[in-house]
């Protein structure tokens, strides 16, 4: 994480704030065999987003589970 994760973490902000485009376009433009590293971004933030979702609703299930009544 540390070695990888957190420059390419620095190098896609920069690259956002400098070319005010999207992670493939900016990628691109810094070099056409680059392009699939933006893909794998997108991709990979995607993916993190949905598995977020998932987590949350079954933390929203299990919330109103544990508010009925047993009788």
């Amino acid at each position: 994480m540390v070695v990888v994760g957190l420059p390419m973490f620095y190098l896609e902000m920069w690259l956002g704030q400098y070319c005010a485009l999207s992670p493939v376009l900016a990628f691109a433009r810094l070099s056409p065999l680059t392009r699939g590293l933006g893909w794998a971004m997108v991709i990979v933030s995607a993916m993190i987003a949905i598995y977020y979702s998932l987590i949350l609703g079954w933390i929203i299930f299990y919330l109103g589970a544990s508010c009925q009544v047993i009788s």
